[in-house]
């Protein structure tokens, strides 16, 4: 396979996948249709308790000097760890904002628009993360 490439997915709009990413290994995302948001969650394969901090993130990167609210160098992992999960090594979109904010969800729509049933990202990450033990809770 070309430059080492493992898999290639294609993951289509309205839904979710989850994949192992083992360390030294590089997980690229890259939008294929027009504007969209890609959220993340990320947890530790080796213990489902460390993942992705948001805050942590954002505050790390921006008192160290490695980034901006919007685009940063590391994704940490939620204390007491706040360890490097994640090292960007290209961003040509400069927009890391969508991993900072919430995603949409079920109580989201309804609220916000008065609608029910429709697919959402928080149901597309319980799908994707469920074959883990993963729950709605954890993400």
């Amino acid at each position: 396979m070309p430059n080492g490439l493992l898999t290639e997915i294609s993951i289509p709009a309205r839904h979710g996948r989850a994949v192992e990413v083992r360390k030294g290994q590089v997980l690229r995302i890259e939008l294929t249709e027009g504007k969209q948001v890609g959220d993340c969650a990320f947890f530790n394969l080796h213990d489902f308790r460390e993942w992705f901090h948001v805050g942590q993130t954002w505050a790390t990167n921006v008192m160290l000097g490695y980034g901006t609210s919007k685009k940063f160098k590391y994704f940490y992992s939620k204390p007491p760890r706040d360890n490097v999960m994640f090292t960007v090594l290209e961003d040509p979109c400069g927009n890391h904002f969508s991993s900072c904010g919430g995603h949409c969800s079920g109580g989201l729509h309804k609220l916000r628009d008065g609608v029910t049933g429709m697919r959402h990202c928080q149901g597309n990450l319980e799908e994707a993360l469920a074959p883990w033990g993963i729950t709605g809770d954890d993400i």
